[in-house]
């Protein structure tokens, strides 16, 4: 009784097994982070090659992201879930073992596909629990929103954890640390076979691999119908690609500029961590809520331009303060639109939905990279970027205008109403 008792009060929740797997994944997959290329270089590669792997990690989550989840959509979310961290644990033994550059190429194309079919799985299956167990909208929402700042912590715990102990541990075991990379995956795979009881709702009608890829077809095709069609889910992915372009300039530059301010490199690690932090705090914010009041979205629009134009002039811990401060408010961005295109998604297409707008999203951030790879041959990392802030604060406020537009226009309308062929 005691023990039944025990289960109950550590998975009270639904979606305590899905947190506790995307933690032990993050953290798997977190662990050479902060020393991946020095790791690679061991391997025997070069920089130019390192930077090939990336491009083609890339690549193959692009290719296979929107099919993905369609997939997911048609034949089964759970089970798409279980095998994407089956394909991670592979890409995790193909590490360990390979040391030739087309054996690493190989390893980190499986590693896209793996990321491109976690998009949208169980995180959908959730928010479409989330729509089913209330009638009231404001209960709806604020769950959705919930699920969203809930999965953000366990990613960004995960993370601290996952670069503290590969930093540690790398001077002693090299790139054995994978192999805890891999047992945490297992885990992640435990977590949900044992413990996440969410009904599936799926909508395979046809048990031959050619009617299932005439029902992904056909699913795609309704997908961009459907996104066409929603003026809801038409502004969230705008704001989607606006906030995951940047994200991605501060991720590429953030160690170039605390490098132009004067930090040393052994205290990157640390800054990694605090804006790690920072993000971690930034997903405890309500974004349903706070984003209704026109006061705090004038007033935080005012103040991230500021922090914005002050990282070109300022320097040392000034720079964390104001930067730090500028990386709390893209989070909550970013959180806004994640939850936008949940609740405005349809039950019936919710993970191909995700999954496009991820694919927009990371297009958008290759687009923003590869302009900004143009200017820094001219400009400093710190100007760069403080003018894709600046840049990014007025794109924001123009979509703020535009939504308040469309929200004027569709009166009381509930916002996330069924989207049916």
């Amino acid at each position: 009784m005691a023990n039944k008792h025990s289960k109950n009060w550590l998975f009270k929740d639904v979606a305590t097994p899905y947190f506790a797997a995307q933690l032990l994944t993050t953290v798997g997959l977190s662990i050479p982070h902060a020393i991946l290329t020095p790791l690679l270089l061991e391997k025997g590669l070069s920089l130019s090659q390192i930077l090939i792997i990336q491009a083609a990690f890339s690549l193959s989550v692009l290719l296979f992201e929107f099919p993905s989840g369609a997939i997911a959509d048609i034949v089964s979310r759970r089970w798409v879930y279980i095998f994407s961290r089956l394909v991670l644990c592979v890409f995790f033994l193909v590490v360990i073992f390979g040391h030739s550059f087309p054996t690493l190429l190989i390893a980190w194309i499986v590693y896209g596909f793996a990321s491109a079919l976690d998009s949208g799985t169980l995180d959908a299956a959730l928010v479409n629990n989330a729509k089913n167990r209330s009638e009231q909208e404001a209960a709806t929402v604020h769950r959705i929103s919930w699920l969203v700042r809930k999965e953000n912590q366990s990613n960004f715990l995960g993370m601290m954890i996952g670069s503290t102990v590969g930093a540690i541990l790398f001077t002693t075991i090299g790139v054995n640390i994978y192999f805890i990379s891999f047992a945490m995956a297992l885990l992640a795979i435990m977590s949900i076979v044992f413990f996440f009881r969410i009904p599936e709702q799926h909508s395979q009608e046809n048990s031959n691999m050619q009617g299932l890829l005439r029902e992904i077809k056909n699913h795609a095709r309704l997908t961009i119908k459907e996104m066409r069609n929603s003026p809801s889910l038409k502004k969230y992915l705008l704001l989607a690609i606006l906030v995951q372009a940047f994200m991605q300039l501060h991720m590429q530059l953030w160690q170039a500029i605390a490098l132009e301010k004067g930090f040393p490199d052994g205290a990157l690690i640390w800054l990694y961590l605090a804006f790690i932090a920072i993000s971690f705090l930034g997903s405890y914010l309500p974004v349903e809520r706070l984003f209704r009041k026109k006061i705090l979205v004038g007033i935080g629009s005012a103040v991230f331009v500021l922090c914005a134009l002050l990282i070109d002039a300022i320097s040392e811990m000034w720079y964390v303060l104001f930067y730090g401060f500028v990386v709390f408010l893209l989070i909550a961005l970013s959180n806004y639109s994640t939850y936008g295109i949940r609740k405005s998604s349809s039950e019936e297409r919710i993970s191909a939905v995700t999954s496009l707008a991820s694919v927009c999203g990371r297009i958008g951030a290759v687009s923003t990279l590869m302009l900004a790879s143009i200017f820094i041959q001219t400009f400093s990392p710190s100007a760069v970027l403080s003018v894709g802030f600046t840049l990014l604060a007025i794109f924001a406020v123009v979509w703020a205008g535009v939504s308040a537009g469309i929200n004027g226009r569709k009166g009381t309308k509930s916002p996330w109403a069924r989207c049916r062929p």
